[in-house]
């Protein structure tokens, strides 16, 4: 199966480079190392469905958690898969900006950064 995406940025973080897709006109998938993070958004009522995936060689996508909210509050995931990884990945709106913000551990490495993911 292929998919066509209309973008992909890098954006260098703290932590390493993100790789940020643009599918479609309301999705976009943020991947940071060996994490994936769906992003559903509604710009004008500002809603957002936030899913979390794990995706280690060899073992294929695990799902770590989802959660819908608003971004002017802010979503947050946090999850802990049998040692491999643990952590949160949230999203939030600054200076109109939709930021999309980590703290993660995978296979013991430390991982922490935040990447604009689209505006407002």
């Amino acid at each position: 199966m292929s998919v066509n995406f209309e973008g992909l940025k890098v954006i260098e973080t703290g932590s390493g480079p993100a790789y940020l897709y643009t599918a479609g006109g309301d999705e976009y998938i943020l991947s940071v190392s060996l994490m994936e993070f769906q992003n559903t958004i509604d710009k004008g009522s500002r809603a957002i469905k936030l899913q979390v995936y794990f995706k280690p060689p060899f073992v294929g996508k695990m799902d770590l958690g989802e959660t819908s909210g608003n971004l002017t509050e802010g979503v947050k995931v946090s999850f802990e898969n049998s040692g491999l990884t643990a952590g949160w990945v949230s999203a939030f709106v600054r200076n109109n900006q939709v930021i999309q913000a980590w703290k993660f551990s995978a296979f013991g490495k430390e991982m922490e950064g935040e990447a604009p993911i689209t505006s407002l």
